[in-house]
């Protein structure tokens, strides 16, 4: 699966996922995935757990991820390292957001704690 998306902190991002997937007898799925992401200011890597809902096509999941920042990063520090975990929901086919919570990692004595905890959101499409 891969997603075209716009959110905070990466910006503009293109995302791909793939993983093992399994089909229930109520007709349901669920997968444990990868997922990689690059944009304008970061780059995300994660594994996560997902299942379809709805008769839309629809889903939601749960992911750890661990994120870098670039040097012009939307609400969050510049080229430092960020973990957390996100929750994912597309109520439509190929349609939906993000929203995460991450720490700021190896900061030195005394550095200050703005941003050292960010929200990540984003929305955007997969194909």
């Amino acid at each position: 699966m891969a997603g075209l998306t716009y959110g905070a902190p990466m910006k503009l991002a293109v995302s791909y996922g793939n993983g093992y997937r399994r089909q229930f007898d109520s007709g349901a799925n669920a997968c444990a995935m990868a997922i990689a992401k690059i944009g304008l200011g970061g780059v995300q890597g994660g594994l996560g757990l997902g299942r379809t809902v709805g008769a839309l096509g629809g889903g939601a999941m749960i992911s750890a991820n661990v994120l870098r920042t670039f040097a012009t990063p939307l609400h969050a520090s510049a080229r430092r390292t960020y973990v957390g975990a996100s929750v994912h929901y597309w109520p439509i086919l190929a349609l939906g957001g993000e929203i995460g919570v991450y720490t700021r990692l190896g900061d030195a004595g005394g550095a200050s704690n703005a941003l050292k905890h960010i929200i990540s959101w984003s929305f955007g499409l997969g194909f």
